[in-house]
């Protein structure tokens, strides 16, 4: 079974940073912003519970799953999180607190991208 199956999900992805587009008539670089693009993913939103001596509390935890193909990296932001019938499921902004990279046997499986930010 295909891993891209399991997302259901489309997200924008905006990549910091700039790519050399072409030189001027003097030979110096012309650059641009990256282009955002499209990936196949899965929005997660987890209730969690820590509990301890005084009591509990209860935290969410937002993060994606993304493809290995996907270009990754700390610096991105990800927005417009559709479903496959286009209903919007996030309206915020949201940026990347950490990459945990998931294995399988010897070779990279898939990413968990956890975010940061909420609505």
């Amino acid at each position: 079974m295909s891993f891209d199956r399991l997302l259901p999900h489309f997200c924008t992805i905006q990549i910091s940073g700039e790519e050399k587009i072409s030189e001027d008539s003097w030979g110096r670089p012309v650059y641009e912003p990256k282009a955002p693009f499209q990936a196949n993913c899965r929005f997660v939103e987890e209730t969690l519970r820590h509990r301890d001596n005084t009591g509990s509390d209860v935290t969410k935890e937002l993060y994606l799953l993304l493809s290995s193909n996907v270009e990754v990296d700390t610096e991105i932001t990800i927005s417009n999180i559709v479903d496959n019938d286009g209903n919007l499921l996030t309206t915020a902004n949201l940026e990347v607190d950490r990459i945990s990279r998931q294995t399988a046997k010897k070779k990279l499986h898939h990413f968990k991208v956890y975010l940061k930010g909420a609505e």
